[in-house]
């Protein structure tokens, strides 16, 4: 009665997944343009208000998590250093008002499973109050990393970190150039470190003692970081520009080699209240999961980084807002969407060519993953093919690099069709989906980083609700042996396909 139960609501929220679908996501555009390549994709991961961005953010990268990062939705100092502490973690950075649990951010932490919270900043930025409120629901094991001052807890957030033969130094008393590192810090577990203008903290002078820096990267020009404070430490490296756009173009530029331009993430550089960090902050982690840039946006997109960013955008690139229509508006997504709408079919065929594995002169073997695509009633339309990893590939961007123009999307990392099959091609439960090692992933395939040895199977199905509890090997949509899908599993997929 349960398995009979818990098939008829995969199918019921399938056909509901189907619906969405249809009603909120564009149609693909059936014609390309000679000689280009039309590309859609943009997403808006935002609330009415930044606490509610965050947990949008959340729920796009989480399925669960025993870890969250509290921070202030208030006060950008503390929180600019969360990011490559929450990736440690891998938890997902959620924000709250000083004296009172945000209601939307309990409700978060009770969807992720979380048993853990680490409370960045003193009680000044995150009271008392809430260590209280937490217990109260349950979660005990709290932690508080804080300092007397934003340049002792950015040190004590370094310390929690771990060992580190890198180091960024941003100013400490504003949050563009940190944010615009942040993704980066995050992903290869760099921490972010405050200091003044002209002068080093004693504490961060402190934390430096003794430590073998390889590189120290000064983030921001010498209007925010002067080089006195540069020169003080160990192998610098200078980040910046003469605004916080162009430094954000700097840093993305020195970080070309280690950044996946699948997704672009967009956020607020600027604002009135001076506080408009929050939707970057949370989006960093999110970001860095699939190696991502994050661009600073105010009003629209500023020329430095059109002229930077329309060179690297591939086929199947997304634009993804972090924040409502007050923090990142329609237009400058509109003038996102314009530069990767006509990609030429030269770059194209230059950005899909994949490689097999190939032995070296050192005799190493590079990494590589395995993909197979396999239409209706087991036609192969691309037979295992071993391709050669990126960096932050994902079981979406591996399809979009070797099939190129034969993969129709919409949406975000949402597959429409591949070879002429497309969804609803074969029925309103039919469609296209992806395993990774036999097992269907609880997050959608943009968002599923590789690994080395992967096997990715996309499979095309006439039953989505029958199929979608059963492993697919090899591209083959087996009915039956496959574990069993849940409904609160299932939501999760909705949810994904209509954020």
């Amino acid at each position: 009665m349960k398995k009979s139960i818990k098939k008829l609501l995969v199918t019921c929220l399938t056909f509901s997944l189907i619906l969405t679908q249809m009603f909120f996501t564009r149609e693909a555009k059936a014609e390309e343009a000679k000689g280009t390549v039309k590309t859609a994709g943009s997403l808006r991961l935002g609330g009415s208000d930044r606490y509610k961005t965050s947990v949008a953010i959340s729920q796009r990268g989480w399925s669960s998590s025993q870890y969250v990062v509290l921070a202030s939705g208030i006060e950008f100092p503390d929180a600019l250093c969360a990011g490559p502490l929450a990736k440690k973690y891998d938890a997902p950075i959620l924000l709250t008002q000083p004296d009172k649990l945000n209601l939307d951010t309990l409700k978060e932490i009770k969807r992720l499973g979380a048993k853990n919270i680490i409370i960045i900043g003193g009680i000044g930025s995150i009271s008392k109050n809430i260590e209280d409120e937490l217990k109260s629901e349950g979660i005990t094991s709290t932690e508080r990393i804080s300092g007397a001052d934003r340049y002792e807890t950015s040190v004590k957030v370094a310390e929690k970190i771990g060992t580190t033969d890198s180091i960024a130094l941003a100013c400490g008393l504003n949050f563009p150039d940190a944010l615009s590192f942040s993704p980066i810090a995050t992903a290869k577990g760099i921490p972010i470190v405050l200091t003044n203008k002209d002068s080093l903290p004693d504490c961060v002078k402190q934390y430096l003692t003794g430590k073998k820096i390889i590189q120290s990267y000064i983030v921001g020009g010498t209007g925010v970081i002067s080089d006195s404070v540069k020169n003080s430490v160990s192998n610098p490296l200078r980040l910046g520009g003469l605004n916080r756009y162009e430094t954000n173009v700097e840093i993305l530029k020195a970080f070309d080699k280690d950044l996946n331009y699948n997704n672009v993430y967009i956020s607020d550089g600027d604002g009135p209240n001076g506080n408009e960090f929050a939707d970057a902050l949370s989006g960093s982690v999110l970001a860095a999961r699939t190696s991502s840039p994050i661009i600073l946006a105010y009003k629209s997109l500023p020329d430095s980084t059109k002229d930077y960013i329309k060179t690297k955008f591939i086929l199947g690139s997304k634009t993804i807002a972090l924040g409502g229509e007050a923090s990142v508006s329609s237009s400058i997504l509109n003038d996102m969407s314009a530069l990767i709408n006509e990609i030429p079919a030269s770059a194209v065929d230059n950005k899909t060519q994949t490689t097999t594995a190939s032995q070296g002169s050192g005799g190493s073997i590079s990494s590589n993953i395995t993909l197979s695509v396999t239409g209706v009633s087991g036609k192969v339309i691309l037979s295992s093919t071993a391709i050669e990893m990126q960096s932050g590939d994902t079981a979406y961007s591996v399809l979009i690099r070797k099939l190129g123009s034969k993969v129709s999307t919409k949406g975000s990392g949402y597959v429409r069709g591949i070879d002429g099959l497309k969804e609803l091609d074969y029925g309103p439960l039919s469609g296209w989906m992806y395993s990774v090692n036999g097992k269907f992933p609880n997050v959608s395939a943009d968002l599923y980083t590789l690994k080395n040895g992967d096997v990715v199977a996309w499979c095309y199905t006439k039953n989505m609700g029958q199929d979608i509890g059963a492993p697919m090997t090899g591209g083959s949509t087996g009915s039956g042996g496959g574990q069993e899908v849940d409904q609160e599993q299932t939501l999760l997929i909705i949810q994904m396909e209509i954020l």
